[in-house]
């Protein structure tokens, strides 16, 4: 196998960066290429390099995965970080299922209510399901490794805690304080050695919350 290039936008990496988070702790070596917003508006529509015209891109041996979840998975095989027992690998998909319907509900469109429909609706159903789950101590699954759950979960919430126009600022950073369990989960994911060490080398991505 080649070595992979992932494909994403200078900054905040919310979508890709589980993908990035499973070659650094697996030590396995990428390609890490940035764009800018600049770039991308030249290159979007660019089926060879973009097929489905969005971000992130992962080639394989001239093959492109062009899917956020896609790319994850095959991350995570790639680095050996998917369970094995049939069980733990269902609960590893529902979160990153759950987190995917956390996040399409950030701005409160389906419900049309915003921010009421996220803290009545959104957080206590996605976060409450995502805790009611987890069977570590540490990471979401018991063992001394993270696997995509925690890294979906460091990522997404970090990008919504950011309070940014891209969520039409209905998630608050503060929303997260009332789940003791997923605050646990994304602690003791940053302090894991590989992936402190990628947030020291990425200060601008590490978000506090």
């Amino acid at each position: 196998m080649s070595q992979p290039t992932v494909k994403y936008f200078k900054g905040i990496n919310p979508r890709v960066l589980p993908t990035v988070l499973c070659f650094e702790v697996a030590g396995l070596p990428y390609t890490d290429e940035r764009i800018d917003f600049e770039e991308w508006g030249k290159t979007k529509m660019d089926s060879d390099l973009h097929p489905t015209h969005t971000l992130p891109v992962l080639t394989i041996n001239g093959k492109k995965l062009n899917q956020s979840r896609a790319c994850a998975q095959f991350a995570a095989v790639a680095s050996g970080l998917l369970p094995t027992n049939p069980l733990e690998a269902g609960l590893v998909e529902e979160v990153q299922a759950c987190i995917e319907e956390l996040f399409d509900g950030a701005d409160g469109i389906k419900s049309g209510k915003g921010r009421e429909a996220w803290v009545e609706n959104n957080l206590p159903k996605w976060l409450g399901r995502i805790e009611s789950l987890s069977t570590g101590d540490k990471f979401f699954l018991a063992g001394d490794k993270p696997t995509t759950a925690d890294f979906w979960l460091v990522s997404i919430l970090s990008f919504l805690a950011l309070e940014t126009q891209f969520t039409g600022g209905v998630p608050r950073k503060t929303d997260f304080a009332q789940f003791k369990t997923i605050q646990r989960i994304i602690k003791a994911t940053k302090q894991y050695p590989a992936v402190k060490a990628y947030f020291d080398r990425h200060p601008e991505e590490n978000v506090e919350f």
